[in-house]
């Protein structure tokens, strides 16, 4: 699957060569994936949180597909999450204001020599957390335009 750039027509972005669904699925999982690697990324740098993460991929998707876009910013966010926890695990400084109290309990075991389990424990937190997020959010929406 290869990727072309189309600026020649009213709505911009990275298409796929193949017209099929099942084509352009694939080409927006990569996408989170690649949203994901960039966050966490950024993320584990001390001072770069979640949101400015975003702020440094919205360049990246001004050519893209708008769905594509959408959930590379994501994959990002939410990426940056997690990332926050490398650094506050290992270093024992936050990279995001969430992983704060990362740093109490992460860091105390990467100083006996656990830093494996304990960013291990943070991804799972970090994976769950999120699902449920998620799950709650999609649940309650039927609710959320009747709110005042």
């Amino acid at each position: 699957m290869s990727f072309i750039l189309i600026k020649g027509s009213s709505d911009y972005g990275c298409r796929c060569i193949g017209r099929n669904s099942a084509d352009r699925r694939m080409a927006n999982i990569f996408f989170i994936f690649s949203g994901v690697a960039i966050g966490i990324v950024l993320g584990a740098i001390p001072g770069l949180t979640a949101t400015m993460g975003i702020a440094l991929v919205i360049p990246i998707t001004f050519y893209m597909d708008p769905v594509a876009s959408i959930s590379m910013l994501i994959g990002a966010y939410k990426g940056g999450l997690y990332g926050g926890s490398i650094s506050a695990i290992m270093i024992g400084a936050p990279g995001t204001d969430s992983a704060s109290a990362t740093v109490l309990d992460g860091h105390a075991l990467a100083k006996q020599g656990k830093s494996a389990k304990a960013l291990k424990i943070a991804a799972y937190a970090s994976v769950i957390g999120d699902f449920l997020g998620m799950a709650a959010l999609v649940t309650m929406r039927p609710l959320l335009p009747g709110l005042p």
